[in-house]
């Protein structure tokens, strides 16, 4: 099951009375910063089933399902490449000490360095949108605003979104950037 409780403990409750009820295994989407790890050390300890997935905890040795976050990165970077771009930003979002962002951020990394390029840690921008989540999307009334002046200080030609919902929102600023230049030179 996947639960996003606005505290731990709350997310320990719901797995533990699944356990008792008889649920002979789960299948958990994990939280950032580990808040139930301990509880999965306690279950791993009497051999209960439990599947990670999209993320991990990298000391916990546990089942996992995850995307192939390093190589989807690394390809996604080097078309941009291929494409004719040099100054590629990394958009990672708010969760950066998950695992899949982690992988992402390699291979974003190891593209650009493969392709003689400096990692420039400037480009990686973890300002944007570090308050970005799925309730929130589309709802930042400023993001706009940083990512033009990203844009406009930086000069990247080429974005890498971490996931989807970093993407839509980068979508929906670059369109009310749009909207603000087309508005700026009418009135100008």
């Amino acid at each position: 099951p996947r639960s996003t409780p606005s505290n731990s403990s709350a997310a320990s409750d719901v797995y533990k009375r699944q356990v008792e009820q008889g649920v002979e295994g789960l299948l958990v989407f994990p939280r950032a910063r580990y808040p139930d790890v301990s509880l999965y050390q306690d279950l791993l300890a009497q051999h209960y089933p439990i599947v990670l997935l999209d993320r991990y905890y990298p000391d916990l040795d546990t089942d996992r399902v995850v995307f192939a976050d390093e190589t989807t990165a690394y390809a996604l970077t080097e078309l941009l490449i291929e494409r004719g771009h040099r100054r590629i930003a990394i958009f990672p979002g708010h969760e950066v000490t998950i695992t899949s962002v982690k992988d992402r951020l390699r291979g974003y990394r190891r593209a650009l360095q493969e392709n003689g390029i400096s990692y420039d840690e400037d480009l990686v921008c973890l300002d944007v949108y570090k308050n970005l989540s799925p309730v929130s999307l589309h709802q930042l009334r400023d993001s706009y605003r940083r990512l033009f002046r990203r844009m406009q200080n930086l000069r990247f030609t080429g974005i890498v979104a971490v996931n989807m919902y970093v993407a839509r929102q980068i979508t929906m600023d670059l369109m009310r950037i749009k909207n603000f230049l087309l508005r700026a030179t009418v009135d100008g």
